[in-house]
């Protein structure tokens, strides 16, 4: 099978439904990004498929009304090229209260005053650019300003950027949790990155099915995850 790089135009609130779509839809086969691009915004998708016409195909089907007159091209991706690092080129630190989110390809240029969460994109979910991530990051940066918590989860840790927030905030210990061993592993990464790899307990668990998760009450619970 073939790599395509799959690109949809749009406004910034047709931009967000459309990624949102686009990750239900292809939930594990690739990253969905989405961010502002020519004075508009582009949600950009990397897939596998048989063929571009195929492909194109079963994203206008998932999306249906959502992407009505919105641009869309699939493009080939040779095969020598570094999809998650050709995919890195449209993603732009991310600032969400006191916190910046970026990747290594963008370290020198991030805003020295805030709370650095360097995040790549990569298969765990959490990068900063989806607004839920955005949301949960400007709520935990007012919520930590006023407030003290002494014991937190993050249930459904994905790339664990918002229990490395909070540590790298708080100095607390966070404990991490995810269904996904690729994504508590890739968590695990990700605090070392952050220097807060003692602060932060990655284990896999499915939902409350974990002795460390039955040892609640937490004072603080954070879960960026689908109902």
């Amino acid at each position: 099978m073939q790599q395509y790089q799959v690109r949809i135009l749009a406004d910034q609130e047709e931009a967000e439904r459309i990624a949102t779509l686009m990750e239900a839809a292809f939930e594990e086969e690739g990253p969905v990004s989405w961010f502002e691009h020519d004075g508009a915004w582009a949600i950009d998708g990397w897939f596998f498929a048989e063929s571009a016409e195929a492909l194109e195909a079963r994203v206008r089907d998932c999306l249906g009304s959502d992407a009505f007159g919105a641009p869309l091209t699939v493009t080939e991706v040779p095969q020598d090229v570094d999809w998650v690092a050709l995919s890195l080129e449209g993603l732009k630190p991310v600032v969400a209260g006191d916190f910046v989110v970026f990747g290594a390809h963008d370290k020198d240029n991030v805003d020295p005053k805030l709370i650095g969460l360097q995040i790549e994109a990569n298969q765990a979910f959490g990068t900063g650019h989806h607004p839920t991530t955005w949301g949960c990051l400007e709520a935990l940066s007012e919520l930590l300003g006023t407030m003290s918590f002494k014991r937190v989860l993050d249930l459904g840790s994905g790339s664990g950027v918002l229990a490395i927030a909070v540590a790298k905030k708080t100095g607390r210990v966070v404990l991490a949790s995810d269904n996904d061993p690729i994504a508590v592993e890739i968590a695990a990464e990700n605090a070392e990155i952050n220097g807060v790899k003692g602060l932060i307990d990655a284990i896999v668990a499915e939902g409350f099915e974990h002795a460390d998760l039955k040892a609640a009450p937490f004072d603080l619970i954070v879960a960026n995850i689908l109902a």
